[in-house]
């Protein structure tokens, strides 16, 4: 009984470190890298591969010459606007 107790504790405090956070990217496409106020904004994606890939197909798409994207990793709404703070940009 008193490992059961002693094993259940252990448990109960390792178990919010056994939560690990899952990343999230989302890309945003530029038609025009000398515009940034036009964009287009993804979905939220489980990986940058897909980001990019969703980045690459709206460029398949649309055909823009001077086009760029950007990818935004965790992002999170800042306050009641239509901006995003990320931990990170990447490419």
């Amino acid at each position: 009984m008193k490992y059961a107790l002693v094993t259940l504790l252990v448990a109960f405090m390792i178990s919010p470190f056994a939560c690990v956070k899952q990343d999230t990217y989302r890309p945003v496409y530029y038609s025009d890298k000398d515009n940034l106020s036009v964009y287009a904004r993804g979905p939220k994606f489980d990986n940058i591969a897909q980001a990019r890939q969703w980045a690459n197909d709206q460029h398949r798409q649309r055909l823009d010459a001077n086009w760029t994207y950007e990818i935004g990793k965790n992002c999170k709404p800042f306050k009641d606007s239509d901006i995003e703070i990320c931990e990170e940009t990447l490419k």
